[in-house]
């Protein structure tokens, strides 16, 4: 209520024209300076002029959805003309963002190699990091519990 004068918000239920309203008005009225949104409401189908800056605070399984949002405001059209585009991932340590960040970090970097051709699917670690982390996760909290 504080900031509603300067911000607009896009989720998953706004939709059709009322989306595209609030994208324009992001994007088109000097005195929106704020678009809340989620990566999935906001990550497609619109191009940003009015910031070359993004934070996030929520993190996707999927590491192309994080690229598609990071790219509302990155290439012809989109972000502020001369302004490089810059891109924030806010979480606290020790949280599960913390480590879903190393493991999607991971997840790119073996997608991009494969892609490449220059690794073997042998040679990927991505399940048996996940599998770790679950067990680990599950393992500390019987013990908290105790």
């Amino acid at each position: 209520d504080h900031y509603k004068k300067i911000c607009t918000l896009v989720n998953g239920s706004i939709v059709g024209e009322e989306r595209q309203k609030r994208f324009n008005a992001f994007n088109k009225d000097p005195n929106v300076k704020i678009l809340f949104a989620n990566m999935k409401a906001a990550g497609t189908g619109w191009s940003c002029q009015a910031t070359s800056t993004t934070a996030f605070i929520e993190f996707e399984w999927v590491p192309g959805l994080h690229t598609q949002a990071e790219d509302r405001t990155h290439g012809l059209n989109r972000g502020i003309a001369g302004e490089t585009s810059t891109y924030y991932y806010l979480y606290a340590k020790d949280t599960i963002e913390d480590k879903l960040i190393k493991t999607l970090q991971r997840k790119d970097f073996d997608v991009s190699k494969i892609l490449d051709g220059k690794v073997s699917s042998s040679s990927l670690a991505l399940y048996n990091i996940l599998i770790k982390e679950i067990l680990n996760e599950s393992v500390s909290n019987k013990h908290s519990k105790l």
